[in-house]
């Protein structure tokens, strides 16, 4: 019975351990927002308070041929500025998104995956 209940309360930590790691999600721009960014290539996403912004600079520093970025610490945002306003560079901003650590974009209340963001507002 001991062995059970031991069982059980890892198995209920793991559970929730994973959970946690499913809550992480970057806030993008509204619809309309994300159709005039893909035009003059200026991004804003607004990050979850678990990701810091050291985190988000070292991601960011291994694409400087693609974007520049700055921070605004107080609302936890980066704005990105591609260097060329092209698919190739838009899809730089989807690795970075992953390399930070990131698997859902919300966009006007909808949770979207990368690649659905991708193919939605970016491609």
């Amino acid at each position: 019975m001991r062995y059970f209940l031991v069982l059980l309360f890892f198995i209920g930590i793991s559970a929730i351990s994973f959970s946690q790691e499913n809550l992480v999600y970057v806030k993008s721009q509204t619809k309309s927002e994300l159709t005039e960014s893909k035009k003059n290539g200026i991004y804003i996403f607004y990050f979850h308070e678990s990701i810091t912004k050291e985190k988000i600079m070292t991601s960011a520093n291994y694409y400087p041929d693609y974007f520049s970025y700055t921070i605004n610490e107080k609302e936890n945002s980066v704005k990105i500025q591609l260097v060329e306003n092209t698919e190739i560079n838009r899809r730089i901003i989807t690795r970075f998104l992953v390399s930070v650590g990131l698997q859902k974009i919300e966009v006007d209340k909808n949770e979207l995956l990368i690649h659905e963001f991708f193919e939605s507002y970016l491609k």
